[in-house]
This record gives C-alpha cells, sequence and structure tokens, in this order.
C-alpha cells in the first residue's frame, strides 16, 4: 500500500477506535460483524430467495460464491496485508483474530457484492435493507479494529463491482439453472 493511504488509514482508525468505542457498543458491534461471517447472512437470504423466487437466489448465491474465489483464492493472497491490530501491540480485540489477510475485507466485499445484486434484482425496500447491512458489517470491521479503512472501502467498491458483473453476467445462465431446478426438484 502507498505510504499516503497508510498514513490515513492510521489516521482514521485510531480516531474510530478513540471516539467511536464505547463498552455498550462493542458486544452489539462483535454479534453485527458476525453476521458476515462466511457470507452467512446473505448465504440464508439467497437460501429464502431461492424457495420464494428462484432466480433471484440462484444469482445472489453464486455471486456470493464467485466472491469468495475472487476474494479469498486472489486478491487476499495477491496483497498479503497485515491487519491493523496486528501493527499494534497493545491492540484489544473484541472478536477472535482473524487469519487471512486484511486487504481486501471479505465481510465487507461479501457484503457489496450480495447488496449491489439485490439493488438490481429486488429494487425497493430489499435493495435499501441489504445496503444498510452492508454498510453496517463494513463499519463493525473498522469498529473492531480489524480492518483498515482502505481494506473496508475496497471491499466495498471490489463487491459493487463484483455484483454488477454477476448480475449482468448470471441472468441467462440463472434463468436456464431455474428452469432446470424446477424439472430436477420438482419445485
Amino acid at each position: 500500500m502507498s505510504k499516503r493511504i497508510a498514513i490515513w488509514d492510521e489516521k482514521i482508525i485510531g480516531w474510530i477506535q478513540r471516539n467511536c468505542r464505547r463498552e455498550g457498543l462493542d458486544r452489539v458491534m462483535a454479534l453485527a460483524t458476525h453476521l458476515g461471517d462466511l457470507g452467512l447472512v446473505w448465504v440464508l437470504w439467497g437460501t429464502v430467495l431461492f424457495v420464494t423466487q428462484r432466480q433471484k437466489g440462484i444469482l445472489l448465491l453464486g455471486s456470493i460464491a464467485v466472491c469468495a474465489l475472487v476474494c479469498n483464492l486472489t486478491l487476499k493472497p495477491l496483497f498479503r496485508r497485515q491487519r491493523p491490530f496486528q501493527l499494534q501491540e497493545e491492540a484489544e480485540l473484541l472478536i477472535r483474530e482473524p487469519q487471512d489477510p486484511s486487504f481486501p475485507s471479505g465481510h465487507t466485499m461479501a457484503s457489496f457484492t450480495a447488496a449491489a445484486v439485490l439493488l438490481s434484482v429486488c429494487g425497493g425496500w430489499t435493495g435499501a435493507l441489504a445496503l444498510a447491512l452492508a454498510l453496517l458489517i463494513g463499519w463493525t470491521r473498522l469498529y473492531l479494529f480489524v480492518h483498515h479503512p482502505s481494506d473496508v472501502a475496497a471491499g466495498a467498491v471490489f463487491g459493487l463491482l463484483l455484483g454488477k458483473v454477476c448480475v449482468l453476467w448470471g441472468q441467462q445462465p440463472a434463468q436456464r439453472l431455474a428452469q432446470w431446478s424446477v424439472w430436477f426438484l420438482g419445485f
């Protein structure tokens, strides 16, 4: 990462740690961040959509799978960035120490990928709720001191772009897969 970005990251994350952390919020933020663990909330959302609106569910689940591959098997190993708590010995973590590299934030990338898909295919309050949840999950990663601000920003940008690409690329295959699943699964 460039020196200028590292300086801004340090200033922003330091400000968050000094001014935003509150004992009463710590538990809430720790619980909220776990919604993004393994894309859990998005996988559950995609599963519900699969049952109710098959094409949209397939598209959401497929985009989360593509995001996991791009983020965890390509970008994180490529950049191998240390997390903020690893750079400060006195850091107090409120969650279990993540073991993978920091850049980009996988929780944020998956959340914004899902939000982009849901905004595109559902719109309205569903898309707005998904975007609000993505913002919350991204914020928790900063609050909990497990990501630099540039990790979260990059995760959001990559996620939005990847979600849009998945929507554009996946609309036709998702329709065929939905038709196949109706025939094969019988529902």
